[in-house]
C-alpha cells in the first residue's frame, strides 16, 4: 500500500517538475539523424496500428467482450 502511494505522489508531483526542467522545446528547423527518423516512423507505425485496431474494438463490442468472456472462461 505504501508502494503505491509513494508512486502516485512521485508521479503526479515530482515527474512533471522533472519534465519541465530536462525536457526542451521542439525547434522545427532542427535537423534529425537516420537512427531517430528511423525510430519515429517504427514509433508512427505503431500508433497507426493501435488506432485500427481500437477502432475495430470499438466498432464491435459486443464481439470482442465475447471473444474475451470465451478466452477468461
Amino acid at each position: 500500500m505504501a508502494a503505491v502511494l509513494i508512486s502516485g505522489f512521485v508521479s503526479l508531483t515530482l515527474t512533471p517538475m522533472m519534465c519541465s526542467r530536462i525536457l526542451k522545446p521542439h525547434r522545427p528547423d532542427e535537423r534529425h539523424g537516420r537512427a531517430y527518423m528511423a525510430f519515429e516512423r517504427a514509433f508512427d507505425a505503431w500508433k497507426d496500428a493501435y488506432d485500427v485496431s481500437l477502432r475495430f474494438v470499438l466498432r464491435h463490442q459486443g464481439a470482442v467482450l465475447i471473444g474475451f468472456l470465451c478466452v477468461a472462461c
